[in-house]
């Protein structure tokens, strides 16, 4: 996840990190200026280095490469982040997908009733008993389902806890 390169002896290598999507944590000497610029994939130190201190580094920068990591729904009904994943029952899948569609905005009531498809019984008592467990089976992976008073849901995807 997070890659420890001399900077800027290694500036090459720093490139093909960032490419790849992975934090690093880059050691300068004493005498260089830290680069003009860096993202929040990357975070710095200077030599002669606290091992503590690198950790501690080393380990934040982890935290937020891991909080950028996208939340997927696939095929089999598994709802991964990272190497996290959680198996989801035929309900809860249902109504994974447009919440996931739609992250970070309300869904309407009636759009995720008509996605559990029940031809019979209360949807909206369904729904609600639904949406309940999916929010416990989704917390261990950073993702939080809020309820929007008589309109919907809404899915925030954060920092996946640690």
């Amino acid at each position: 996840d997070v890659e420890v390169i001399r900077w800027p002896v290694h500036d090459g290598r720093r490139a093909i990190v960032a490419a790849e999507g992975r934090g690093c944590l880059l050691v300068i000497d004493a005498a260089t200026p830290p680069p003009p610029t860096w993202s929040g994939m990357e975070d710095w130190i200077r030599e002669p280095v606290d091992l503590a201190e690198l950790r501690a580094r080393r380990d934040r920068l982890r935290r937020r490469v891991c909080a950028r990591r996208p939340v997927t729904f696939d095929d089999d009904c598994l709802l991964h982040r990272g190497a996290a994943w959680i198996a989801l029952p035929p309900l809860e899948s249902a109504v994974i997908r447009p919440l996931l569609a739609q992250a970070g905005r309300m869904v309407p009531r009636p759009a995720l009733v008509s996605a559990l498809a029940v031809p019979d019984g209360d949807p909206g008592r369904l729904l609600d008993a639904t949406m309940q467990r999916l929010r416990r089976r989704v917390r261990p992976l950073g993702i939080a389902i809020h309820t929007i008073r008589a309109a919907g849901f809404l899915l925030e995807v954060g920092p996946p806890p640690e």
